[in-house]
């Protein structure tokens, strides 16, 4: 139990369902989408990009009995496994909160977005009783723009015009029109 928050200064939720024994720690990973370009003469080129998609990482603790620092009822451990397959399976994006305590009296930083369930791997150990600990990897999830067809003219003296469809990345040439 010693990997996990007893003295509750976090709090999970997994979509909407709270987590029982709050991690005692998370990753969270900030990819990025830069682009290193190697020019004529060997040398490169750094392309700077937005931020890539966020990554979270943490083993939870899914109690086999009622521990004294748990926070909510007391599930069976097949709900939370069941509830882990249906989130790979279901192939939906799912909210994930976390919601941190600051000093007294103040909130600290919260975390919630939209996610998918990458994967998950149970461990069963002796050493943890009937307790079932589960690595669990998260990804950001970015609902993608609707699908966007913008006609482009290009100018009085050409006869051409063009079709391009825009989207999350920006635009991408479809087609010529005469």
């Amino acid at each position: 139990m010693n990997n996990f928050m007893i003295d509750k200064g976090y709090i999970f939720y997994l979509d909407g369902i709270l987590v029982p024994i709050t991690p005692a720690s998370i990753t969270t990973k900030i990819n990025n989408k830069n682009k290193v370009v190697t020019l004529i003469n060997d040398g490169d080129f750094n392309i700077l990009k937005e931020e890539g998609l966020k990554e979270f990482a943490f083993d939870m603790c899914l109690p086999a009995y009622k521990y004294p620092f748990a926070r909510g009822v007391l599930l069976p451990i097949n709900y939370y496994l069941n509830m882990l397959s249906f989130l790979k399976n279901s192939k939906k994006p799912f909210r994930f909160i976390v919601i941190r305590e600051g000093a007294v009296g103040s909130s600290g930083y919260n975390t919630t977005i939209l996610v998918s369930l990458e994967n998950y791997e149970i461990k069963e150990d002796a050493g943890n009783g009937r307790d079932v600990i589960v690595t669990v990897n998260l990804k950001e999830y970015k609902n993608v723009k609707s699908s966007l067809f913008k006609y482009v003219n290009l100018g009085e003296k050409s006869t051409e015009s063009r079709w391009f469809f825009c989207g999350w990345e920006g635009c991408v040439f479809i087609m010529y029109l005469r």
